[in-house]
């Protein structure tokens, strides 16, 4: 249990696993740009089923006959998901999370930085990229994206700059 609830189970997705596979046949090369793959595949995975994207595996026979037998775990967790997503948004139209930086957040008179605190850093990210193109602003780059999808904590050295050359 604790293993993924610090999202460092083995994964259960075959995209997920791939993930993982490809970084350990070549470790060194890919913990230099990714030093976490594990809890990366795994909260790829978490913020897939805890979003509105959760309620498209509803379509899989599997989960009909689930949900037939009363197991209503797999909506449970995209309704939970879309409920702080929607939530995030509100608070970014509101002025909550900060107006120059997605995963800022304004708590009184300090600002937080919200990217220690996955798995809402997905959340505040999406809210600010739903939020700055109903207003016309431009997102944010590439980077921040997969930061903050993926909870990559990317070295500063060699893995930013191999990170940058394949996002450029």
């Amino acid at each position: 249990d604790s293993l993924n609830f610090t999202y460092a189970g083995e994964p259960k997705t075959d995209l997920a696993k791939a993930f993982l596979t490809v970084a350990n046949k070549v470790p060194f090369i890919t913990t230099a740009a990714f030093p976490f793959a594990r809890f990366m595949a795994n909260a790829m995975e978490f913020q897939f089923k805890h979003s509105p994207l959760g309620f498209t595996s509803m379509l899989l026979p599997k989960e009909v006959d689930k949900i037939a037998k009363g197991d209503y775990e797999t909506f449970a967790r995209a309704a939970v998901g879309s409920g702080i997503l929607l939530a995030a948004i509100e608070a970014k139209r509101e002025g909550l999370l900060g107006d120059e930086k997605w995963y800022e957040m304004q708590m009184g008179d300090k600002t937080v930085d919200t990217r220690a605190y996955f798995p809402l850093t997905p959340y505040a990210l999406v809210a600010d990229i739903i939020v700055r193109s109903d207003r016309g602003l431009a997102g944010p780059d590439a980077r921040d994206i997969l930061r903050g999808l993926t909870g990559a904590q990317l070295r500063s050295d060699v893995g930013l700059g191999i990170v940058d050359n394949l996002l450029n």
